[in-house]
């Protein structure tokens, strides 16, 4: 869905209009509203990788699009402000939200997206 959302924006604005992939590395299993405090994420690595990753590796691979044929890739990536217990430690003491972590810039690195 967010390919053919991406496709619709790009061909609608004739290239104009920037997209961004929003909330990575994704927020479906948050412990509580983030609005309110930094919530966490405690999803293993695998469980990670199989359901809240695809959409982010997707939309940045630049797979052709079904509307158009032509390579669809959004613009920019949001990091997501909450703790992921799959990339960072849970030791004592505080742990910042992914979007504040060195943890990210790692996690970008081991799925291949740092050349995006």
């Amino acid at each position: 869905m967010g390919s053919a959302y991406i496709a619709g924006v790009k061909a609608g604005s004739t290239e104009t209009v920037a997209t961004v992939a929003r909330h990575f590395p994704g927020i479906g299993s948050a412990d509580r509203l983030p609005v309110f405090e930094v919530a966490t994420i405690q999803d293993a690595p695998e469980a990670m990788a199989q359901k809240s990753l695809p959409p982010f590796l997707t939309v940045t691979r630049g797979r052709p699009s079904n509307l158009t044929g032509q390579p669809v890739r959004t613009d920019a990536l949001m990091s997501s402000h909450m703790r992921y217990t799959a990339y960072q430690p849970t030791g004592s003491g505080r742990v910042p939200p992914l979007g504040l972590s060195p943890a990210l810039s790692m996690l970008i690195e081991e799925q291949g997206l740092e050349t995006w």
